[in-house]
């Protein structure tokens, strides 16, 4: 497992480093790296680089206004179905 792992983190931080060169670091799109980055990082024990990438991660949220929901998201692209939970 710890091989698929490394691997996961890996590919992750190449996905994060492609966002920050084509969108920027304040995108919202390179804060969903940082959050995956992070809980690859979480899932290895690493607390300190976790809470780090998702402090980042926050950072840009906070300064994002127009982050689309979910149910905006759907219905942008015409699916108004909810899942039942």
């Amino acid at each position: 497992m710890l091989g698929e792992l490394e691997e996961a983190k890996a590919n992750t931080r190449q996905g994060l480093n492609a966002r920050r060169v084509c969108l920027g670091d304040r995108h919202a799109d390179t804060a969903e790296s940082l959050e995956g980055v992070g809980l690859l990082l979480a899932a290895e024990g690493d607390t300190a680089g976790a809470l780090a990438n998702y402090t980042e991660a926050l950072g840009i949220y906070e300064g994002v206004s127009d982050i689309p929901t979910t149910h905006a998201c759907r219905k942008m692209h015409g699916n108004t179905h909810t899942p039942h939970t």
